[in-house]
């Protein structure tokens, strides 16, 4: 969660900076990676929630 909170807003202001290719790849990588963590914790507590259908 501390990965998304930090890599989202470092990513836009990475890109108005105009930082290498290279680093915001890497920077835009490591984001993905802990958003789709979040959001797969998020859908397993619908899960568990919304029950077997």
């Amino acid at each position: 969660m501390l990965m998304t909170f930090i890599g989202v807003p470092l990513s836009i202001i990475a890109t108005f900076m105009h930082w290498p290719s290279i680093l915001l790849f890497i920077l835009y990588c490591l984001t993905i990676i802990a958003l789709s963590s979040y959001m797969g914790r998020a859908t397993e507590s619908l899960a568990i929630v919304a029950g077997p259908r």
